[in-house]
């Protein structure tokens, strides 16, 4: 980026001098730039595009638990708090009284990997689990 206008361009030029940068050396995904003018050495961590990315994860799904009963007791609202981050800032009585009303709680936006870890540790805890994904894998 160039600092003076803050225009994005192929070649970043130094904060300092406004030179240009040349390459220095690569360890792995960490890359070492060194301005020609002045010096000013510049580290910068390559990454493939962010649709790369989520791509490489593979697809988001859901991970349903359920629970034994029309709605949720003190066990469920125990184990629940172990696998849920929002609910787990929640005291047991304040937790209980959230899933009262449900038969379920869901997580969405998960890996596959991550899908079937929480489904294990949840069906360890005596819930009952169903994941969804786009695909039919």
């Amino acid at each position: 980026m160039n600092h003076r206008d803050d225009s994005w361009e192929d070649t970043p030029r130094c904060r300092q001098c406004n030179g240009e940068f040349e390459f220095v050396k690569a360890q792995g995904p960490v890359e070492t730039y060194r301005c020609v003018s002045c010096g000013l050495e510049m580290v910068g961590i390559m990454t493939p595009p962010i649709e790369e990315f989520i791509k490489f994860l593979g697809p988001r799904g859901k991970l349903r638990v359920r629970w034994d009963g029309k709605s949720a007791g003190a066990k469920e609202a125990h184990a629940l708090r172990q696998l849920a981050p929002e609910l787990q800032a929640k005291s047991v009585p304040e937790a209980l009284a959230l899933l009262r009303s449900k038969s379920e709680w869901v997580f969405e936006e998960l890996t596959r990997g991550q899908a079937k870890e929480l489904g294990q540790r949840a069906t360890a805890l005596g819930l009952e689990v169903s994941t969804e994904f786009p695909d039919a894998q």
